[in-house]
């Protein structure tokens, strides 16, 4: 081989190789986060008192006489949000929401954070925002978001919440979403998309 078809050689290798690690890295941006959506309020089959059902079904605590909209204006994807509105009873500690996991989605095994897209009316203090979960027929503790600032109102954020370490993932039945707790006379916000992830 001569020094030029060295040189052409050396040059054809390096381009293969940084086309090859270029590819990798592009690979990984676009594969991203493994996501599994839970619910995205597309389909709703019912809605009755504090009461929906979606694809899992849902349970509003702590207001008196919630008012659930399917919302085409306002959402994080389409084609509608669930939009809440109600006044909180008397006593009350915070917006909770219970989920009740259908079967075929109670394995939580191998997923990192619990994500959900929410749309406050007015602005939410991170520290309102908690997940607790049923798994095994045992309840855990409450678990913060990851997020330290203020919800901004008007906008959606989207809230993540690590899942803990604890055992029977594969059977958790129940995800209680608290989204404003402490006193707060009322309370406006849509909620979108929760979902399951794992991986960057």
């Amino acid at each position: 081989m001569t020094l030029n078809g060295r040189v052409r050689h050396c040059r054809t290798s390096l381009v293969v190789l940084l086309v090859l690690a270029l590819g990798v890295t592009l690979s990984g941006i676009a594969v991203g986060a493994e996501v599994k959506v839970l619910e995205d309020f597309t389909t709703i089959t019912e809605i009755d008192g504090d009461i929906v059902n979606a694809a899992q079904r849902w349970r509003i605590r702590s207001f008196e006489d919630p008012v659930f909209t399917q919302d085409a204006e306002v959402k994080a994807s389409e084609p509608v949000s669930l939009k809440v509105e109600g006044v909180f009873a008397e006593n009350s500690t915070g917006t909770r929401f219970e989920i009740f996991l259908r079967e075929e989605d109670q394995d939580l095994s191998g997923y990192e954070r619990i994500t959900v897209m929410l749309y406050p009316h007015k602005e939410v203090a991170a520290s309102a925002l908690q997940l607790r979960l049923t798994s095994g027929g045992v309840r855990t503790g409450f678990y913060p978001t990851t997020d330290r600032s203020t919800l901004p109102a008007g906008t959606w954020s989207k809230v993540t919440f690590n899942i803990p370490s604890i055992g029977d993932l594969d059977k958790t039945t129940l995800i209680e979403l608290y989204l404003g707790r402490g006193n707060q006379p009322s309370y406006t916000f849509n909620i979108d998309t929760l979902a399951l992830e794992k991986g960057q």
